[in-house]
């Protein structure tokens, strides 16, 4: 029986993911293979965090406002 994930769960993934690479791009040596494969990936790694990010966002708006209003003050610790 196959699960189902929370919508937010694989737009959290792909925004692990891409930062994970932008990290290998800024910790790579400059003139090593893997530098230039993150550095010609960038553009596409980058377009799918900015995606996923506001995607995670309408998320937690819609659940903001699903949220119902409380009458009560909040809590000060």
């Amino acid at each position: 029986m196959a699960l189902k994930s929370s919508p937010w769960t694989f737009y959290a993934q792909v925004l692990s993911r891409a930062l994970n690479e932008l990290e290998s791009a800024c910790t790579a040596a400059p003139e090593s293979p893997e530098y230039k494969f993150y550095r010609s990936e960038a553009p596409v790694v980058l377009e799918e965090a900015r995606e996923a990010l506001a995607a995670l966002k309408h998320h937690v708006r819609d659940l903001e406002l699903a949220q119902p209003k409380s009458t009560a003050n909040p809590t000060h610790h």
